[in-house]
């Protein structure tokens, strides 16, 4: 099954106080800098080309022993941590999400003359992807749901000691309607805020916490840290 949505960056544009505390701030602050963040969420709906979308593997196609299997054969070694987040997977959703080439034009042309102002867009571009694919993985529910079947986490190439190298075995299982990221030799996607993601299902999954405690990743979106500017 494939799912795919082209929505309005305006549907999904992360409020001003999420962008603030991403940056370390927290009241009070200084009503430049809110009217800054303001103006640069306008701008962000011209900039955006969004384009994401999830792909079902079929029912009892996906098999989890020390890697994942998929019709008998290996596609993925994620490492110890999501295999065991994975266990009981029948079945794997793929997710991808990106904001566009234009967005990306834009935000380097920025930082050739405002650096905050770069600094700004880079933030609400990567919290409005990740919102995006937030959105998806309710929509992965739903399906699951009419399938009887529980979801795991989420996960992504290159983070929870998953080797970002697997980005390709990824790639190489979507369909032609998802084809709108490119991966470089090194992995990277283009355009460059795009995100790709994995949840297993299956009637006997269990979705357990994530292992950020045991993590070495300090730059994961899950990691919660204390950034304060007063």
């Amino acid at each position: 099954m494939i799912s795919l949505i082209f929505p309005k960056a305006a549907q999904f544009l992360p409020d001003v106080s999420l962008v603030l505390s991403e940056m370390g701030y927290c009241p009070p602050h200084n009503d430049h800098l809110q009217n800054l963040i303001v103006e640069k969420l306008v701008e962000t709906c011209e900039h955006t080309e969004i384009k994401a979308g999830f792909f079902l593997l079929p029912p009892k196609s996906v098999k989890i022993d020390k890697q994942i299997y998929f019709d008998d054969q290996q596609i993925f070694d994620p490492g110890a941590i999501i295999i065991s987040q994975m266990a009981h997977s029948t079945s794997l959703a793929l997710l991808l999400a990106t904001l566009g080439d234009e967005f990306d034009l834009w935000a380097r042309s920025l930082a050739e003359n405002d650096m905050l102002a770069a600094y700004i867009v880079d933030i609400i571009g990567s919290l409005l992807v990740e919102i995006i694919i937030d959105h998806l993985e309710i929509g992965i529910y739903l399906q699951a749901a009419l399938r009887g079947e529980k979801c795991s986490n989420r996960f992504s190439p290159g983070y929870c000691q998953w080797l970002v190298e697997e980005q390709k075995q990824f790639f190489d299982l979507l369909p032609p309607e998802m084809q709108f990221v490119k991966l470089q030799k090194s992995s990277l996607m283009l355009p460059l805020k795009s995100v790709s993601a994995v949840i297993g299902l299956g009637r006997n999954v269990k979705k357990g916490e994530y292992h950020c405690h045991i993590c070495t990743l300090q730059n994961c979106y899950r990691r919660k840290k204390t950034r304060f500017i007063l």
